[in-house]
């Protein structure tokens, strides 16, 4: 298949558009610009005023990000601890 055609889980499930760009030749370079700032005024001018909403957003970002940061941590499982480390968890007094 034609890689232009090819469909992208990621985006298909959060309802994202994609766009294929060529800075070789310019497609869609301008295209992606202009949507991109569309929707950042549609997005200040219209915040979201459900709280909930506002909270999961959060709560899916800090999740995602303890993922990305906890893949590389197994390579430090076999370091030992700092004195840092060391005195907070075992302390003097």
């Amino acid at each position: 298949p034609k890689a232009t055609t090819k469909k992208f889980k990621f985006a298909t499930s959060r309802n994202l558009p994609l766009y294929y760009c060529s800075a070789a030749d310019g497609t869609n370079v301008v295209r992606v610009f202009h949507e991109a700032i569309r929707l950042a005024v549609e997005g200040a001018e219209k915040p979201s005023n459900d709280f909930t909403e506002e909270v999961m957003r959060t709560l899916e970002y800090f999740d995602m990000k303890e993922k990305t940061e906890g893949a590389g941590s197994d390579k430090d499982k076999d370091k030992e601890p700092s004195n840092t480390e060391t005195t907070q968890e075992n302390p003097k007094n």
